[in-house]
């Protein structure tokens, strides 16, 4: 497998194309579950966007959409297969993957028929218009963008502070990761290509991408209000996925499980030691009570109960990891590509 090894100012042009600098082949990428209130209105917006930067030179004539339908119950594909024309692309996954998943089945679909890709959501909150920068970023030698959020006054309080907190724990943790960066960024060929040697079960991109070391640039954008429909993410869901990303990149919550086991320990024997001198040298009696023998009972219960948990969800990790199952199953595809991927096992 060949990566780009060069770029060239405005753009990175592939070997043997005479194509101008700044004529890289795009794919903008949009995963969707359940988004048939704003799904049609998407595409027209994106397909729109494309067609201005074909015009205005910023993308080369072969760039396209692509949206991964992500195994929606609504009628979101019946509005895809009904308002996508080629030379857009959409990926219908037989079942609901998770956003993670969706977006690699994107990714790996469409990383040998572009230059590079840069994943938005399917609501466009955010900002379309950030785009020809991050090809500018490309140009200038990046292979991996990232947007990055200037300001979230859109966001409700809960989110908001919630959100500071999980960079803050998540860098404390060791996770890699870019705070204010969610899944809006460009890829390069060469940073899909490495994302394909990756088997995990429990994606985090957000971690995985930095972890990989490529040379990397932001740019910052203004989120937009959603247009319609619910967003995907509810609380329940943010917290599972920094869960998922704090257990997938660290094993700072067993270390921390062991620190507090010893300190714990540490706390009761000095206590012991107390009590027993204070028994022997000083006479020293204490209320008989069931108060305290309940409490600390029920605490260290607590503790053992959690300590368990986190020790069994890196043990669920490494059962589902074992088995090796695909992340993801293509249904169906509205493409025009002649060959099979390289990446056909996932895809």
């Amino acid at each position: 497998m060949n990566d780009d090894n060069h770029h060239q100012s405005g753009g990175g042009a592939r070997d043997g194309d005479n194509r101008p600098p700044q004529g890289a082949v795009l794919c903008l990428l949009a995963p969707c579950y359940n988004e048939e209130e704003i799904i049609a209105g998407s595409v027209a917006e994106m397909t729109a966007k494309m067609a201005q930067w074909k015009k205005d030179g910023v993308v080369a004539e072969e760039s396209f959409c692509c949206f991964v339908d992500d195994g929606s119950a609504d009628k979101t594909w019946q509005l895809l297969a009904d308002n996508v024309r080629a030379p857009h692309r959409a990926l219908k996954l037989a079942y609901n993957s998770g956003h993670q998943n969706a977006l690699l089945a994107g990714i790996l679909h469409v990383a040998e028929h572009c230059d590079c890709s840069v994943s938005i959501d399917a609501d466009l909150q955010d900002d379309l218009d950030a785009v020809p920068e991050m090809m500018r970023a490309r140009a200038n030698g990046a292979d991996v963008v990232y947007g990055v959020r200037s300001s979230r006054e859109s966001d409700s309080f809960f989110k908001r502070n919630t959100a500071a907190l999980f960079y803050k724990l998540s860098a404390a943790m060791g996770v890699p990761g870019l705070a204010h960066h969610a899944d809006f960024r460009l890829l390069s060929r060469k940073a899909m290509r490495a994302l394909s040697a990756f088997d995990e079960r429990h994606l985090y991109l957000r971690g995985l991408l930095p972890s990989l070391k490529l040379p990397s640039a932001k740019v910052e954008y203004a989120r937009r209000p959603r247009a319609g429909g619910e967003t995907k993410y509810p609380p329940g869901k943010m917290l599972l996925l920094a869960f998922n990303g704090i257990t997938s990149f660290s094993i700072m919550p067993l270390r921390l499980i062991a620190l507090m086991g010893f300190l714990i320990s540490a706390a009761s024997l000095a206590a012991g030691l107390y009590f027993f001198v204070s028994k022997i040298f000083y006479g020293g009696e204490w209320a008989q009570g069931w108060a305290s023998l309940i409490v600390s009972l029920y605490f260290l219960g607590g503790v053992i109960l959690l300590a368990l948990g986190i020790i069994g969800e890196y043990v669920g990790k490494i059962f589902i990891e074992s088995k090796k199952r695909p992340l993801f199953v293509v249904e169906r595809a509205l493409d025009n590509w002649q060959k099979t991927p390289q990446n056909a096992k996932k895809v």
